[in-house]
């Protein structure tokens, strides 16, 4: 999928750059803020990258969220036709072919739901290791 930046804003006052990117599935906000300490070294580029990532974090935590609500229809959708066949359902569950293409749904939105989470949250570590290790770069400069 192929996210397109739409607008990007950098505030040398407040140290604040805002990117806002642009998918088929709608438009995500990342922001990213320097500390007053660091101003003098913060650049655009810096702050563009964060708040990219940061974007793109956004996206995943959306589509995570998209999926949990298809995965969850699908899981009504099992259980209203558990309850409607009743004691008979192990029997038809073994043949019928929308119980196996709903077993199928199961799995792909479970497995989706779990790539866009762990796909948020290695955004959101990638933010924090390139956090300290600029930190410990400034570090070494003092």
């Amino acid at each position: 999928m192929k996210n397109k930046v739409i607008k990007e804003s950098y505030d040398k006052e407040t140290g604040v750059c805002k990117i806002t990117i642009q998918n088929k599935y709608g438009h995500f906000t990342g922001e990213a803020k320097c500390c007053p300490e660091d101003m003098d070294q913060f650049s655009t580029f810096t702050g563009s990258r964060y708040a990219e990532i940061r974007a793109a974090a956004d996206f995943m935590k959306y589509k995570a969220k998209e999926e949990k609500i298809k995965l969850k229809a699908i899981q009504n959708l099992k259980k209203d036709i558990r309850h409607y066949y009743g004691a008979a359902y192990a029997s038809v569950a073994a043949s019928d072919p929308i119980v196996h293409f709903i077993k199928l749904k199961l799995r792909d939105y479970s497995q989706a739901v779990s790539d866009y989470e762990n796909l948020y949250h290695y955004l959101e570590d990638t933010i924090k290791d390139q956090d300290e290790e600029r930190q410990k770069i400034l570090l070494r400069s003092k």
